[in-house]
């Protein structure tokens, strides 16, 4: 599991920088920086009366599936690293987000 770091505050998963669901994927194949990542997990908090949130408990461990094959974190298709920062501060599509511990492999 990886600590996440969620940014992404119009996710509905997200809950105080946490993120509610005990899995996410970031796409980015054939990324080469962080900006051609993203969450595909992300969901659009929409507004309903109240803000609603996913109904799973926020937190902090997550596991990160991740198919940037061009990161150092990648292995296997898992994220291998330590803390995991997703940003995205007014995403409204998970195109709209990105893997900030991306790291190219050398």
């Amino acid at each position: 599991m990886n600590n996440l770091r969620c940014g992404v505050k119009t996710c509905v998963n997200n809950s105080d920088y946490c993120c509610c669901l005990p899995k996410i994927d970031v796409a980015g194949k054939t990324a080469r920086n962080c900006g051609e990542t993203c969450c595909v997990s992300f969901g659009e908090r929409r507004m309903h009366g109240r803000n609603s949130v996913n109904s799973f408990d926020a937190e902090l461990a997550t596991d990160v599936g991740c198919d940037a094959i061009n990161c150092v974190h990648n292995e296997n298709g898992g994220c291998t690293a330590v803390t995991v920062n997703i940003a995205g501060r007014k995403a409204m599509k998970c195109y709209d987000t990105e893997c900030d511990s991306f790291r190219m492999r050398r």
